[in-house]
């Protein structure tokens, strides 16, 4: 089960809106800097930096993040920077962006100079290239962004709406709307500031507002992300040292737990189940990206309830849905062809007497081979590792729920089968101390091919032993994802809206004999 603290460097990265301070007759730029205290759940959590400096022709902006919290007993640091740069008339020129969840880290360069734009990712020593169109849409760089936010809220604007992208988050625009509210003293660190407040949105995190406070030259002095209750975010403006001052990480997987109105008996023998999924204005900020499909489909009681049915009956229909070329690419956390990864594939394969040639790997008994093997391959099962990829998993043999899900969908793709990975919640009777739960979770699907075209997706855990044909029906799917260099985590942002004071009723249950 994870946290939702593998979402949050896409977030803070776009939300920390710097000014940015420019001659009239020279082209040069008033330098820079800030220090945030990061709080979660109201204790401290870690701090962020921001930069935005002139280096020669171009503008640089960065933005460092390091936030440590603890998931039981064990204690996780997210690591998360980024650089941009712009020619001071804000043409995009380049990004780099480093990830590290734990032990596991991932680099992002991203070239905008060209007709198309190059990704180039680096994980576990493998590098990815890939080549992608800009987007129609106009949008700002940062630089473009602070200068605008600087003069709008100069100007009294009551509504802000912009465009930008952020390079740790990759290629996809995002919209920011901000609206003003109320104008208030606000306390920070014993310091009284006269500040405007703000309610911010974001395309990227539909059903998520954002509270900031910008003092009288539009700099941020404190936000609030409310990602579940217990969860919140919490940005402060501080000096250098404040930031940087030492603190003990707060313990957050118990936040994320969900308790059901009724616990479930035998959940790892459910083959029938009936939930609903309560939260204020769920309809709104959901719509359709909860997956309906064969074995899992979605019918919304009203605005605030949205009703999930999973029959594992059901997860053998076809479907007539063509699959995309991408659920077989290599990418940073699904390298398939990095060295490690390709000689697991190939056990499985040599050891069930198949190849590629003959054609059968599509069917369903290879992808169950595969996940078995994934689940004895995976030894050391714990709550170390923060997010890493099918490469450094196919090394180090630890994890959980997404170390197995990965490595399973990379081998997946690697023995002809299109994969992706879901991301949402599982039952458990007990875990980290907690009984009768609901927590997040993660694994694979592989896509089945049958005749005359048809097909359907396979649902596989690798981490949950002891399930009905290695699945239950105490699998609730919110989120589907490619795993896309640069994507990923956008898919997995998708999730926030339902996190926020969620409820589980459990309606109908059924079990296998």
């Amino acid at each position: 089960m994870k946290t939702i603290h593998r979402l949050l460097p896409a977030l803070l990265t776009i939300l920390l809106l710097a000014p940015l301070a420019c001659a009239e007759e020279a082209k040069t730029v008033e330098p820079y800097e800030a220090w945030f205290v990061l709080k979660m759940g109201g204790q401290r959590a870690g701090h962020m930096h921001t930069t935005l400096k002139q280096d020669g022709e171009n503008l640089v902006s960065t933005t460092s993040m390091i936030l440590a919290i603890k998931r039981g007993e064990v204690e996780i640091r997210v690591e998360q920077s980024s650089k941009f740069v712009e020619t001071l008339d804000h043409k995009p020129v380049s990004a780099e962006s480093t990830m590290k969840f734990a032990t596991m880290a991932t680099e992002q360069h991203i070239d905008y100079t060209g007709d198309k734009w190059t990704i180039t990712s680096t994980n576990a020593g493998q590098k990815t290239r890939v080549e992608v169109d800009p987007p129609k849409v106009q949008w700002k760089t940062p630089g473009a962004l602070a200068e605008y936010l600087e003069t709008a809220i100069a100007d009294g604007e009551k509504e802000l709406q912009v465009t930008t992208l952020d390079p740790s988050a990759g290629t996809t625009p995002v919209e920011i709307t901000m609206t003003r509210a109320e104008s208030a003293d606000i306390e920070v660190f014993g310091k009284v500031v006269p500040a405007t407040r703000w309610k911010t949105t974001m395309s990227a995190t539909p059903g998520v507002e954002i509270e900031q406070w910008t003092d009288a030259a539009g700099q941020p002095v404190r936000q609030l992300i409310p990602l579940m209750p217990g969860m919140e975010i919490e940005m402060l403006l501080a000096d250098k040292a404040l930031a940087l001052a030492a603190f003990d990480a707060p313990e957050m997987l118990a936040a994320s737990f969900i308790t059901p109105n009724k616990k479930i008996k035998n959940p790892r023998k459910l083959k029938r189940a009936v939930f609903d999924l309560v939260s204020k204005d769920l309809k709104e900020n959901v719509g359709d990206a909860v997956p309906s499909d064969t074995l899992q489909t979605t019918k919304w009681v009203n605005d605030d309830t949205l009703r999930i049915s999973i029959d594992l009956d059901n997860s053998g229909l076809r479907s007539k849905n063509e699959i995309e070329a991408a659920y077989l690419d290599a990418t940073s956390m699904l390298n398939y062809k990095d060295k490690a990864v390709a000689k697991l594939t190939e056990q499985v394969l040599v050891k069930q007497h198949v190849t590629q040639e003959e054609g059968v790997v599509v069917h369903g008994p290879m992808a169950r081979n595969l996940r078995e093997f994934v689940r004895e391959h995976i030894d050391a099962k714990d709550l170390s590792v923060g997010f890493a990829s099918a490469s450094e998993t196919a090394r180090t043999k630890q994890g959980d729920c997404t170390e197995h899900a990965c490595l399973l969908a990379a081998m997946l793709r690697g023995a002809g089968i299109p994969s992706r990975t879901v991301t949402g919640l599982v039952y458990a009777d007990q875990f980290a101390g907690e009984k009768g739960i609901f927590g997040f979770h993660m694994w694979a699907q592989a896509w089945i091919q049958t005749s005359k075209g048809k097909g359907y997706w396979l649902d596989l855990d690798a981490a949950m032993p002891g399930q009905v044909d290695g699945f239950d029906a105490t699998h609730i799917a919110l989120a589907t994802s490619v795993m896309k260099d640069g994507e990923a985590f956008n898919e997995m942002v998708t999730l926030l809206p339902l996190m926020k004071g969620m409820e589980i009723k459990v309606i109908e249950l059924e079990w296998a004999e």
